[in-house]
């Protein structure tokens, strides 16, 4: 028995040493899990024409406790294998013209790097568009690498500044679910996450340290912060606060060789991946629910109307090409996220209904190089908002503009 141990043992130990040089030399991609932010990637050599923040001495307000909002006043050369683009911040760090903060005819597009503009000029972009389209100004709060965690205090905070009458949350599932769970986004970032512990159930809790992380554009001052609960990293009652599923998938990422195994299963199984939307967990759903909540909260708590689309990823419309069958399982998920929107006070819109009831190919939304949405796919992103504006919005609309 003993030998059969120790035989079991060092295959193992063999095996994991495998795994551990075949992906960090072969497979270098399955071990990334976060890509900077666009403003964080572009190099000192990207950036053109800064200027001071004229609000304080730091880039960043430091009153904004996601640290991730934009350095305000600045421009950013975004260079990919199909874009070179010059990418402007404003006094407030948003892109785009700012609005009237007393125009009540303001629409507040929210959301990550899809709706921030990700290789896109400004007048290219969703929220250019449908300014350009209806004559109503935009203020444009989309921030790579956001959750819809961060996107909810994003919202609280600015909509306090410009009154509005609608705000249109763009998800993209893919990886907000990711980005709003601490145990799946590793980073040393300075980030605010939902607290799914019983005795705080619901609450934010941050990561990361505000004085020493990389990821912090300030150096944050100790009693701005007096306030915030800190939570460590994979900490042992972190770990052990969440469900028997989730304490198992933390155990087995440890291993290289669960890694391994699971590239090779879904080599076997075709390369499908399950889109996010689909394969999720209990406590994603959660953590989703709350945000919504508390993005139609404030907006209504404002006399805006909170409108909520998804937006279909790359995986997902493979996915979804796959098998016919397919499209109905996505539909069914939609379905049950557009009653949750309901019931917490918004409104719920299938973008992907719509590009089929326009018969478009969803792969024409997408970069040729990268996965983000193309021009042509904020084309397609503005006609659909444009549409929930007209239908559900407060009737604004400039007179000397056509609707598509």
């Amino acid at each position: 028995m003993k030998v059969l141990i120790g035989n079991l043992l060092i295959s193992f130990v063999l095996v994991e040493l495998f795994s551990m040089l075949y992906l960090t030399v072969c497979q270098k991609d399955l071990l990334e899990i976060e890509v900077d932010p666009t403003y964080l990637s572009a190099s000192l050599e990207d950036q053109f024409d800064f200027r001071p923040d004229p609000g304080g001495p730091h880039l960043i307000d430091t009153l904004y406790p996601w640290t991730t909002w934009h350095p305000k006043n600045s421009d950013f050369r975004q260079v990919g294998p199909c874009f070179d683009v010059l990418m402007h911040y404003n006094e407030l760090g948003s892109r785009g013209r700012l609005p009237d903060p007393e125009d009540n005819a303001t629409v507040v597009f929210l959301g990550d790097s899809f709706i921030e503009g990700f290789g896109l000029e400004e007048d290219s972009i969703a929220a250019g568009r449908f300014s350009q389209c209806l004559g109503l100004p935009v203020l444009n709060l989309g921030c790579s690498s956001l959750g819809t965690t961060q996107m909810s205090l994003l919202y609280e905070h600015f909509s306090k500044q410009f009154r509005h009458h609608a705000v249109m949350t763009f998800l993209f599932l893919e990886n907000d679910f990711e980005d709003n769970d601490r145990l799946r986004f590793e980073t040393d970032r300075f980030k605010p996450f939902r607290n799914l512990e019983e005795c705080e159930y619901g609450a934010i809790a941050y990561t990361g340290d505000p004085l020493s992380s990389k990821w912090s554009w300030a150096a944050f001052e100790h009693q701005r912060n007096t306030h915030f609960k800190r939570v460590k990293r994979l900490g042992i009652k972190s770990v052990l606060s969440q469900s028997p599923e989730r304490k198992m998938e933390c155990f087995l990422n440890l291993f290289y060789s669960r890694r391994l195994f699971g590239f090779i299963l879904s080599s076997f199984k075709g390369n499908q991946n399950l889109p996010q939307e689909i394969d999720h967990s209990d406590d994603d759903w959660k953590i989703l629910l709350m945000d919504i909540e508390a993005i139609s909260k404030t907006a209504l708590g404002r006399g805006a109307r909170p409108f909520f689309t998804n937006l279909p990823s790359k995986i997902a419309v493979e996915y979804l090409r796959a098998a016919p069958e397919n499209l109905a399982a996505y539909q069914q998920f939609e379905s049950e996220l557009q009653q949750a929107v309901a019931e917490r006070g918004g409104q719920y819109f299938s973008f992907l209904s719509f590009l089929i009831d326009r018969k478009t190919d969803p792969n024409q939304l997408f970069f040729d190089c990268d996965n983000h949405y193309s021009n042509y796919g904020n084309e397609l992103l503005t006609e659909f908002a444009v549409q929930i504006e007209q239908e559900f919005g407060c009737g604004f609309r400039h007179p000397s503009r056509r609707p598509f």
